[in-house]
C-alpha cells in the first residue's frame, strides 16, 4: 500500500541524476521497518507533519549497496529538513549516530571543494564529521555517498547545506 503523498509503497529506485526538491538518504535495510512503523504509521505521520513526499526503496528495487535502501524525501527545503529531522529522530532512536546522502557522482567535487575546503567547512560550521566517499556506488555509479556522523542537528544541518550546493551548482550549470 501506499501512504500519503506517495508513502513508503512509492518507487525510491535508482534512477539517477539529482532534483533539487529531493534529498536521497541511504539507510540500512534492516532498519527499514522501525521507519515504515507499523502499517506505515511512521511515515504517514512524517508526510502529514512536514508536508514531504516519503518514498523507501521497495525490496523489488535494484539495489544500490549491500544492506542498505534509499528514502527519497521530496519538498522544498523546509519540508525536507523537518522530514529528515524525524526520519533521523527514528533512526538515532534505533542507534545510529549519523546519516548517509546520496549526491551525484558528477557533483561531488562541488561538495569536496578545493583541497577539501567545502567539507571542512560543512564539518566546522554543523559541529559534525562529513566524508565524501572517493569512489562512487559499485552497484549505482551514478552516487557517491556522502556521510554524516555527530549530533542530530548538526547533521541535519549539514545534509540541508550539502542540498544548497548542489542546487547552486544546478543553476549555474543551466545557464
Amino acid at each position: 500500500p501506499s501512504w500519503g503523498k506517495g508513502g513508503w509503497g512509492g518507487s525510491a529506485g535508482i534512477e539517477g541524476g539529482y532534483e533539487e526538491d529531493t534529498v536521497q538518504l541511504l539507510i540500512p535495510a534492516g532498519a527499514v521497518r522501525d521507519l515504515i512503523g507499523p502499517k506505515g504509521a511512521n511515515v504517514q505521520g512524517i508526510q502529514e507533519s512536514t508536508g514531504a513526499n516519503v518514498n523507501i526503496a521497495k525490496a523489488s528495487d535494484p539495489p544500490v549497496a549491500p544492506d542498505a535502501k534509499i528514502v527519497k524525501i521530496k519538498g522544498d527545503a523546509a519540508a525536507q529538513s523537518a522530514a529528515v529531522t524525524m526520519l533521523g529522530e527514528l533512526l538515532y532512536t534505533g542507534g545510529a549516530t549519523g546519516l548517509r546522502m546520496l549526491i551525484p557522482s558528477t557533483m561531488s567535487s562541488r561538495v569536496v571543494g578545493k583541497a577539501g575546503a567545502q567539507v571542512k567547512k560543512l564539518s566546522s560550521d554543523n559541529g559534525v564529521s562529513v566524508d565524501v566517499e572517493r569512489e562512487p556506488l559499485r552497484m549505482a555509479p551514478q552516487f557517491k555517498v556522502v556521510s554524516m556522523e555527530g549530533d542530530m542537528g548538526g547533521v541535519v544541518g549539514a545534509i540541508v547545506e550539502v542540498q544548497k550546493i548542489l542546487a547552486e551548482q544546478m543553476a549555474r550549470d543551466a545557464q
